[in-house]
């Protein structure tokens, strides 16, 4: 015998059900993680807003390719690292990517960034308003993209 639930007499209770339980019970998560691209210099933006950060966002995690380089992802490999798939995954797991395209591996990751969708919606650029005026491929590329 059928539960009683299945017959046709039920079909929107069953429905009703389903759409309490799809979004009812879900649970959103948000990754705390900002990726922050940009000069190592203490002059430099990055380093600026590196200061600051814990004031500005509570309860955000400031990350910077180069600590886990440094730190994890060094250890005795005998496999070349390709650190493109290494940011391209915490891109994906951040909650937001900050970039100040102030030094070569970041002009790089302005571009390589700007090209993948999913990521490219996270991305917060921080240019130099002088650099706003001239038709540079940034100004003209990904900081129209992602404005």
């Amino acid at each position: 015998m059928d539960h009683p639930l299945r017959s046709e007499n039920y079909i929107e209770l069953r429905r009703a059900v389903y759409k309490t339980i799809q979004e009812a019970f879900t649970i959103p998560r948000q990754s705390n993680i900002v990726f922050v691209c940009g000069g190592n210099d203490q002059q430099d933006m990055r380093r600026q807003f590196q200061d600051k950060f814990s004031t500005l966002l509570p309860g955000f995690e400031f990350f910077e390719p180069e600590f886990a380089m440094r730190k994890y992802l060094t250890l005795g490999d005998s496999e070349p690292f390709d650190i493109t798939v290494f940011e391209e995954l915490i891109g994906e797991l951040s909650h937001s990517i900050v970039i100040f395209p102030e030094a070569p591996g970041s002009l790089a990751e302005t571009g390589y960034f700007s090209a993948k969708e999913d990521i490219a919606r996270k991305i917060l650029l921080v240019m130099n308003e002088k650099h706003l005026t001239r038709d540079s491929f940034i100004s003209i590329g990904p900081a129209k993209k992602n404005c």
